[in-house]
């Protein structure tokens, strides 16, 4: 994976074994991280990951199962966004029968990825 610097003509490979699936990312408002949700894995569950953009250290912050034969309406991608103060992090899901929008604590694991 390629992380394209904006505004720079920088760019940098990632290490390939921290990125072993296609994520979707998004950088917390320090640009300091980089949190990442996935497609379903094999087993149906969707996951977060979590990384921090200058050393690599990197957690799965949640893996939720999503429904693979949900109807339109109740399919759920996880849709993750950071609150503007990077301290929480919400995401959509469908892990507990319906569709609804969760909210993650992230103190922990930004202390552990730092």
């Amino acid at each position: 994976m390629l992380l394209y610097h904006d505004l720079s003509d920088r760019m940098e490979l990632l290490p390939p074994d921290l990125f072993t699936q296609d994520i979707h990312c998004l950088y917390s408002p320090d640009l300091a991280y980089i949190a990442g949700d996935a497609y379903p894995d094999k087993d149906g569950y969707r996951q977060i990951f979590l990384y921090h953009a200058e050393n690599m250290k990197h957690e799965q912050l949640l893996r939720a199962w999503s429904d693979p034969i949900a109807s339109r309406d109740h399919r759920c991608d996880l849709h993750n966004r950071w609150r503007p103060d990077g301290k929480k992090l919400s995401f959509d899901s469908t892990h507990e029968g319906f569709r609804g929008v969760y909210l993650a604590d992230l103190a922990l694991s930004l202390d552990r990825l730092r």
